[in-house]
């Protein structure tokens, strides 16, 4: 996607999606658990698995294609929002780029991403909707974050608004032509009201999964779509190797503590 010129109100202070604890009940439980079931990198989001051999390979490959796609390398100023635990920024770091700024509100991925001190790379324990951009941007790159702006059982109009936010925070950090390369998982074709009785809450609390057309929606008078890939294999296929690893490891996750109701909380998860 690339900007067009927009202003937007930078200064709601709540969070319209998901809480600073509903995010910590999913990704702070604990980081060795999830070195034993991710790659190398810490990529937690559905990879590109298309001639890719290993999962490492995959993610890799996803991670590319978004820096690609927004255009980063030698030189850039990249925001991340929804850094995890660093792989995006990286894997940018490595493309000699000027600047990175990553966006998280976990507290394990603020210390780990922090405790890399990467240089030219500012970490911030903060929304998207709080944080108080100071320079502009070549770049920005949204994997797995958009699924936690919205909560379930808001309106469509609510759900609209919030995501035009979104889209005219990033426009406006952006500097003229700057991209933003955006992954999600989405709802295609569905009734709204069915898709809220599937979206597992006990997994990922206060977040709801946006439909397709609401995407384009709410990014028409930001953005401008020059692209887009969708891949349900590569999720599904993505899931089924967490499954796999969280198995192999299964007896030294539950000789943690907790270690019984992380494996089948993860199981419920990975199956779906």
């Amino acid at each position: 996607m690339s900007t067009q010129p927009v202003s937007a109100d930078l200064n709601e202070p709540l969070l319209a999606g998901a809480s600073q604890s509903s995010i910590s009940y999913h990704y702070d439980i604990g980081r060795d658990i999830y070195a034993m079931i991710l790659d190398p990198m810490l990529v937690y989001s559905a990879a590109c698995w298309d001639g890719a051999a290993s999962l490492e390979d995959a993610q890799q490959a996803k991670l590319n294609y978004h820096l690609d796609a927004a255009g980063v390398g030698a030189g850039s100023r990249l925001l991340d929002i929804g850094c995890g635990w660093g792989g995006l920024i990286r894997a940018a770091s490595a493309r000699g780029i000027s600047h990175a700024t990553g966006l998280t509100l976990s507290e394990d991925q603020y210390d780990y991403v922090k405790a890399l001190a990467l240089p030219e790379v500012n970490i911030h324990l903060t929304s998207y909707e709080n944080f108080p951009a100071k320079r502009p941007y070549d770049a920005a790159i949204s994997i797995g974050a958009f699924e936690h702006f919205v909560k379930p059982g808001m309106s469509q109009a609510e759900r609209l608004r919030i995501y035009e936010k979104f889209f005219q925070q990033v426009a406006r950090w952006l500097k003229p032509g700057g991209k933003l390369s955006l992954q999600t998982i989405y709802w295609a074709d569905i009734d709204p009201a069915y898709a809220e009785q599937i979206v597992p809450v006990d997994v990922f609390p206060e977040s709801d999964l946006p439909l397709l057309s609401e995407i384009f929606a709410a990014s028409r008078m930001t953005f401008e779509p020059t692209a887009m890939t969708a891949s349900a294999d590569d999720y599904v296929r993505t899931l089924k190797e967490w499954l796999r690893r969280l198995r192999a490891h299964r007896a030294e996750i539950e000789a943690s503590p907790r270690g019984p109701e992380l494996v089948k909380f993860f199981e419920d998860y990975f199956r779906t």
